[in-house]
């Protein structure tokens, strides 16, 4: 798509099965589509595959822009909005990071270090399942947790066909593709719909879940501080908002297929880049040992490190989980630049052409966090990769902040180095290739490490 954005410029037209799509591949336009206009441009196109995974409507990332999906927004950014997080929330990205990191240390350490895509899934499930319902996965071999990732990986896999829509007269022949969706559909309901039992029943007896600790860096105790999760809310306004039971299962599908696999994979991302550019290691460490030197990092340092920042915006800039966004559709016919936008075409924005602008991120192709960290040079808009106007993606600034402390405390705890093998040779750690829409990084081992002689003692690990 970037190539035919060079050869027919910001936007052009094109079909993806029964359906034709308009393909936006600038800032300037995509602002004007999606932000300026966007009460015409931020529907869904209608897909048969979709309402079956969603009860009809009720997944409502995926459905249209209309008074649920307002109220589902509303509820959501009460609790994951900036101010949200660290009212409701003040524990729990550090007490997540500090698990991340001990079972770095546990499994990365040796020469051959470990497969550290496996731990950022345990890291970002766990993340999201304590900040729904404060519940926490010692180890991803627990058949509950195992249950939650086949859940995710089997959405991430039906969203694969979504891109096209399909004639309606030929839907009888995508028996398979609609048993798939169908199934997505049943596992929210079965399994999120036990977690939430659990939590009515919490409500009715009174009772508050734990949903983050208070851990005290300096010692081996740990404070409970008694919070109440998201979902936990959300029974309690189940009546008041007049939200069905299967509302409740798919407002904590939305979170956990939306907060997941994206976090996971773009740390993944950060770390096969980190182990390619040790120069951009050493800055960072630079300024972490300035601020907090020998002492662990916590989000409230996160404001004292820029560059820490600038990298994190730089990886979302440069190698987004997502490089084409689920398609908007136009609520009536326009007229854009002497192009008509008919009613009901499909819209996407080419993430990848509006993150590589080269007007506005000169040498695009080369990561480089100092185009963020210089305040003589802002851009108008640091990245697009959490989309734009009234699809911004809602959780934004959590997924933000758990990128920005794991980086923080990652790079501060270790250094990120080649594994090797039994002879001892380097191992080749490739970065990930943009050659889909939703592209996965590769699964292999990277070695942590530690830059602390007391770094077991730190994390708690100490015999």
């Amino acid at each position: 798509m970037d190539k035919w954005a060079r050869e027919l410029g910001p936007i052009y037209q094109i079909s993806f099965g029964s359906r034709e799509y308009v393909v936006l591949n600038n800032a300037e336009v995509v602002r004007d589509m999606l932000e300026v206009r966007g009460q015409y441009n931020s529907d869904r196109n209608p897909n048969h595959i979709i309402n079956l995974m969603s009860a009809d409507g009720s997944l409502f990332a995926w459905g249209d822009d209309n008074a649920y999906l307002r109220q589902c927004r509303r509820l959501l950014l009460g609790s994951v909005s900036k101010s949200a997080i660290e009212k409701k929330y003040p524990e729990l990205h550090n007490k997540e990071t500090f698990e991340f990191l001990q079972n770095m240390y546990k499994h990365g350490t040796q020469p051959q270090g470990c497969k550290a895509l496996h731990y950022s899934y345990l890291y970002t499930i766990n993340l999201t399942m304590d900040f729904m319902y404060g519940h926490h996965f010692d180890t991803f071999d627990d058949p509950a947790y195992r249950e939650l990732h086949r859940m995710a990986g089997d959405f991430a896999e039906a969203v694969n066909y979504l891109l096209i829509e399909y004639p309606q007269s030929i839907y009888f022949m995508l028996g398979r593709l609609k048993k798939m969706a169908k199934h997505v559909q049943d596992e929210f309901q079965r399994i999120l719909g036990g977690y939430n039992a659990l939590m009515r029943e919490a409500v009715a007896n009174g009772r508050e879940i734990d949903c983050t600790y208070t851990f005290s860096l300096l010692s081996q105790s740990a404070e409970r501080n008694t919070v109440s999760g998201l979902m936990y809310d959300m029974v309690q306004a189940q009546e008041k908002e007049g939200l069905t039971e299967i509302d409740l299962g798919n407002l904590a599908a939305n979170i956990l297929v939306a907060a997941v696999d994206t976090t996971a994979v773009s740390m993944q991302n950060l770390f096969l880049i980190l182990v390619n550019r040790p120069d951009i290691q050493r800055k960072v460490q630079d300024e972490l040992d300035r601020v907090v030197g020998d002492r662990m990092p916590t989000d409230q340092d996160l404001k004292d490190l820029p560059y820490v920042e600038a990298v994190t915006t730089e990886l979302l800039r440069f190698r987004p989980p997502l490089f084409l966004n689920m398609a908007h559709s136009a609520r009536e016919r326009q007229v854009y630049r002497g192009y008509e936008i008919p009613e009901g075409v499909g819209i996407f924005h080419n993430i990848y052409s509006t993150n590589f602008e080269e007007a506005i991120y000169p040498n695009p192709e080369v990561f480089n966090p100092d185009r963020f960290y210089k305040p003589e040079n802002p851009v108008q808009r640091e990245h697009w990769t959490f989309g734009a106007g009234r699809r911004l993606c809602p959780g934004n600034q959590f997924a933000e902040k758990s990128l920005l402390l794991t980086t923080a405390r990652v790079l501060w705890a270790f250094d990120l180095v080649h594994p090797r093998d039994a002879n001892g040779d380097k191992i080749d750690v490739p970065m990930s290739e943009i050659v889909q829409p939703f592209p996965q990084p590769p699964d292999v081992n990277i070695t942590f490490v530690p830059r602390h002689a007391n770094l077991a003692e730190q994390l708690h690990l100490s015999s």
